[in-house]
């Protein structure tokens, strides 16, 4: 776009030509302005960078060598937040190291890697600690194991019938430093009596 210069004789003349004249100069002036500002749009449109495209989050993949770590690592955090005296929340996340061993235990039975893609395992994304032992193939073991392994039978009965999901909505001070780590030992200890212990040798 070409632009000019307003000079003394320009101005001399728009007086000399009258209303007229004077009129016809602003509307021009107005035009070349409005024209430069869509000029200058264009060009800050063009050099405005592309907004980045928000990626898309990714299924989480649980996979048997996935769920077996995870099950170990929630039994970890568990002890973590016992020692640190937060102990609602050890007592809450130390059951789902038992729930993500069962379905660790359900890939291997099933032979299928990933516990989330295959459309197999939709009627095995379940909590209840019964169900799973069940689904897991491991009752019957379970029922002849405890024959001769006492600890086992005592620490399956405590978990399952004081552990769910639904802890989480518990408000913080209902568990003692005493509940919670009953709960780990019957989970994992010491002697390999713990339930989440018997789970990983037949997994």
């Amino acid at each position: 776009m070409k632009t000019s210069t307003i000079t003394r004789e320009d101005i001399e003349r728009l007086y000399q030509s009258g209303q007229q004249g004077i009129t016809d100069f602003v509307e021009n002036l107005v035009r070349d302005v409005n024209a430069l500002e869509k000029r200058l749009a264009a060009l800050e449109k063009k050099k405005s960078p592309k907004p980045m495209a928000i990626p898309k989050p990714s299924k989480p993949v649980l996979t048997y060598t996935a769920l077996k770590i995870i099950a170990q690592n929630r039994y970890d955090e568990a002890v973590i937040l016992l020692d640190s005296n937060h102990y609602q929340g050890a007592y809450y996340l130390a059951g789902y190291s038992v729930e993500m061993a069962f379905k660790a235990r359900i890939c291997k039975v099933l032979g299928e890697e990933d516990f989330f893609e295959q459309a197999t395992f939709k009627d095995f994304k379940i909590h209840n600690l019964k169900d799973l032992l069940i689904l897991s193939g491991l009752r019957r073991i379970f029922e002849d194991d405890k024959r001769r392994l006492p600890d086992l039978e005592d620490h399956w009965s405590l978990i399952q019938n004081v552990w769910s999901e639904q802890l989480r909505y518990e408000v913080i001070g209902n568990k003692s430093q005493q509940d919670t780590q009953a709960l780990l030992n019957a989970i994992s200890n010491p002697q390999k009596t713990g339930l989440l212990q018997w789970i990983q040798k037949h997994w």
